[in-house]
C-alpha cells in the first residue's frame, strides 16, 4: 500500500517550488511516486460536509491508476485553509493507504509579509483602498512612504487584520494555524509534519528536506535540480509604480494577472541596488516580535529550531507607532530624498518606455 503526502502549503512558504519539482520530475525519488496539483475547483468540491460527486469520481479515478504507487503527493497552497478538504482527502483514502502525512511549511511573519506584498498586494486595489484608509486614521501623508512601507504599517496598526484576507483564524499564526488543521482532520492514522523555509545559506534544499520529512530518497541526479526556487520575483521599482498606479486609479492588472507582462518588465529595467532602511528593519522586527511568543510554541510542539523566529529588536505597540509617527514627521521636514526617489522612479519608467519601442 502507497503512503499519502498531503502538501498544504502554505502560500510564500514554498510551495511553487516543491510543486514544479515534482511536476518536472517524473522520477526523482527511490521510491515510485506519483504527484498531482489539485485544482481549485477540486478543493471547492471538498471543502464541503459531503463532497461534490464529480469530484470524488475524478479522485476514484486517479486512485484507481496509481494502486501500485510508494507514495502518492497531492498539493495546493489553498489546502491550508481548506480543512474541511484535508479531512475528505484523509477519508477518501481510508483502506487505500497505509500511512497519511500532512506536510506545510512556515516563514518568518516579516518574511511572508513582504513576499505576499510583492507578488500580489501591491496591484490589488481593493487591498490598497483598506490599507490607505487605515493611513488616513493615522494622519499620515501617503506620498511619504514607499507602498510596501504602507502595508507593513496598515498591517501593524490594525494588528494584522488586513493579513488575515478574511479566514477564521489568522493565517500566517503558525502555532494556532496547523493546531487548528490538527484539531478539524482529527484522524488518528493522519501526522503532520512542519518545516521552515530553509535559508539561502543552508546547506539543504527545500526538496530535500521535503523528501526527508516524507520519508523519500532523492536520486542523485536531480538533487541539483532541487535546489532551483521557482518564485516570481518582480522589481522593486516596477512594484511601486504599479501600487502608485493602482492607488491613482490607473486601470493595471490585478492579482495573478499578467504576470509574464510583469516580469517581462522588471527583465527590462535598469536595476539600482537600494539597502533595507533602518525604518523599514524596525516594521519587520515588530512584525517578529509580535509573533514570537506563538512562534516559541509552535517550534516547541513540532521540534523547530527557535532561533529561526528570533526578532531582531523588540517594540511594544505603542513604541512601533511611535516610530511611525516620528519618521513621517521627520520625512515632512527632510522631503528632498522622497522627492529624488520620485524623480528617479519616474525616469526610469521613461527609459522603460523607450526600450519598449526600441523592441517592438
Amino acid at each position: 500500500m502507497a503512503k499519502l503526502i498531503l502538501h498544504v502549503g502554505p502560500g510564500k512558504c514554498g510551495s511553487s517550488s516543491i510543486q514544479e519539482f515534482f511536476a518536472h520530475h517524473k522520477k526523482p525519488c527511490r521510491q515510485k511516486t506519483r504527484f498531482k496539483l489539485l485544482t481549485p475547483k477540486e478543493i471547492e468540491g471538498l471543502s464541503r460536509e459531503y463532497p461534490c460527486g464529480k469530484t470524488v469520481d475524478r479522485f476514484a479515478k486517479f486512485l484507481s491508476g496509481n494502486r501500485r504507487c510508494d507514495a502518492i503527493i497531492l498539493s495546493h497552497e489553498s489546502l491550508f485553509h481548506s480543512p474541511l478538504a484535508v479531512r475528505n482527502i484523509c477519508n477518501l483514502f481510508r483502506n487505500l493507504v497505509d500511512r497519511k502525512l500532512i506536510v506545510g511549511y512556515s516563514r518568518r511573519q516579516s518574511e511572508r509579509f513582504v513576499s505576499a506584498y510583492s507578488q500580489w498586494v501591491f496591484r490589488s486595489s481593493d487591498r490598497i483602498k483598506d490599507r490607505n484608509q487605515v493611513l488616513h486614521k493615522f494622519d499620515l501623508n501617503l506620498a511619504l512612504f514607499s507602498g510596501l512601507e504602507r502595508h507593513l504599517i496598515a498591517s501593524i496598526a490594525n494588528d494584522f487584520y488586513s493579513v488575515k484576507q478574511g479566514y477564521e483564524h489568522h493565517i500566517c499564526d503558525w502555532f494556532h494555524s496547523y493546531k487548528s488543521l490538527s484539531r478539524f482532520v482529527s484522524d488518528p492514522e493522519a501526522e503532520i509534519k512542519c518545516g521552515v523555509l530553509p535559508s539561502r545559506t543552508s546547506n539543504v534544499s527545500l526538496i530535500e528536506d521535503f523528501c526527508d520529512k516524507c520519508g523519500l530518497t532523492l536520486h542523485d541526479k536531480v538533487k541539483d535540480a532541487s535546489r532551483c526556487v521557482v518564485n516570481l520575483t518582480f522589481d522593486q521599482d516596477l512594484i511601486e509604480a504599479v501600487d502608485n498606479a493602482v492607488e491613482l486609479g490607473f486601470d493595471m492588472p490585478g492579482p495573478h494577472m499578467s504576470n509574464r507582462a510583469l516580469q517581462m518588465l522588471s527583465d527590462k529595467i535598469v536595476k539600482r541596488s537600494k539597502g533595507k532602511s533602518k525604518f523599514l528593519v524596525n516594521l519587520e522586527a515588530y512584525i517578529d516580535h509580535y509573533f514570537y511568543e506563538s512562534n516559541l510554541r509552535f517550534c516547541r510542539e513540532y521540534n523547530l529550531d527557535e532561533a529561526c523566529f528570533a526578532p531582531s529588536a523588540r517594540f511594544s505597540k505603542t513604541e512601533i507607532l511611535d516610530i511611525i509617527m516620528r519618521e513621517g514627521r521627520q520625512r515632512t521636514m527632510n522631503s528632498g530624498k522622497i522627492i529624488e526617489d520620485y524623480r528617479e522612479l519616474s525616469a526610469k519608467m521613461v527609459d522603460l518606455c523607450f526600450k519598449l519601442i526600441k523592441h517592438k
